[in-house]
């Protein structure tokens, strides 16, 4: 990935580090920002460390009691510990959604492994189901608290693309009105967006009001696109509703799906409450950190696109720019192909 504002490369790593955490959801940290300790050169360690400290302490337990032979306990131990690595890595935030999956998955765990192990289904699924509930409440509660989402619920506040936004394109050709067009737009130019679960036209989110102008009326806004973070997946998948205004043109609908694609990048790799912070810069467009990197983002779009806009930003703000927030989205500065 090249930033034409900085001219430099990044490469981040494409799969969830430790699903246990946070931290492992920022694909920008090598191994845990302990790599004198680690070494993760593919990222999939958690769920293979999993299954290895599941089956070696499954086995251990099987030769100790004499149930049976030490590889015996040892695969029942690494099936179980790699499903429950999996599981992890799509728990939700919040207490109550947290305690649903937990109590669900454990029961489910639970079940399997006193089959396995040839005791009571039942009891074991209860147990597990119990023990899962719990502990998914709390880190489910906790992580919540860690994005600045509702500590019961999971829901945090909605972002969006203002139409007060500096650097909007404008002029170009009007795009055609339909979830078709978004998609093959997306699809060209950035589909496996890590994050990304859903994009439509056809719906507005509860909250907002539609305006003549196409665009809706949000927190007192006019704005073009809407993203609303989902609970699964630890928080890191989101979903964009976008306004018949954000069709004016290929170029602004480009534009729009990139800013709001910035977003859910950030959601994804945990940088919630970093990307919502209010800086001491009020102007248009870059009202909180997360803002300020994804319009110097855009900034770098437009330039390489070479798309005229009414507004530029004084591009003495951008290098004010977390470069936490701002290196993750390095990927959607690119040339962008538009659909026929």
């Amino acid at each position: 990935m090249y930033d034409p504002v900085q001219g430099r490369m990044l490469s981040p790593d494409n799969y969830v580090s430790t699903p246990f955490g946070t931290q492992g959801y920022n694909r920008y940290s090598y191994a845990n920002n302990n790599p004198l300790s680690y070494v993760d050169p593919d990222g999939n360690f958690p769920i293979i460390a999993a299954a290895i400290i599941g089956g070696f302490i499954k086995g251990m337990q099987y030769d100790m009691s004499g149930k049976g032979s030490f590889l015996g306990g040892f695969w029942r131990g690494a099936l179980l510990g790699a499903g429950g690595g999996f599981a992890s890595t799509l728990a939700p935030i919040g207490i109550l959604p947290g305690m649903a999956y937990g109590a669900g998955s454990g029961a489910l765990l639970g079940g399997i492994g006193a089959g396995l192990d040839g005791d009571n289904v039942w009891k074991g699924a209860m147990k597990a189901g119990i023990a899962g509930g719990i502990m998914g409440g709390i880190m489910g509660g906790f992580e919540a608290n860690q994005l600045d989402a509702n500590i019961w619920t999971g829901q945090r506040p909605l972002e969006y693309t203002p139409v007060s936004l500096a650097g909007l394109p404008t002029g170009g050709t009007p795009a055609p009105y339909s979830d078709e067009y978004l998609h093959k737009l997306y699809n060209k130019n950035y589909s496996g967006t890590k994050g990304m679960g859903w994009m439509s036209m056809k719906y507005a989110p509860k909250g907002t009001e539609f305006l003549p102008d196409g665009t809706w009326m949000y927190n007192k806004e006019n704005v073009l696109a809407i993203t609303k973070g989902r609970v699964w997946k630890h928080g890191g998948i989101s979903k964009v509703y976008f306004s018949r205004a954000a069709f004016a043109s290929s170029e602004r609908l480009a534009h729009t799906m990139a800013h709001e694609l910035g977003h859910i990048t950030h959601n994804y790799l945990g940088l919630h409450s970093l990307a919502a912070e209010v800086q001491n810069h009020p102007e248009a467009g870059l009202r909180t950190e997360g803002h300020r990197a994804i319009e110097k983002m855009t900034n770098g779009l437009n330039i390489i696109n070479g798309w005229k806009v009414a507004q530029t930003l004084d591009y003495k703000n951008y290098y004010l720019a977390d470069d936490q927030l701002y290196s993750p989205l390095l990927f959607l500065i690119k040339k962008i192909i538009f659909p026929q």
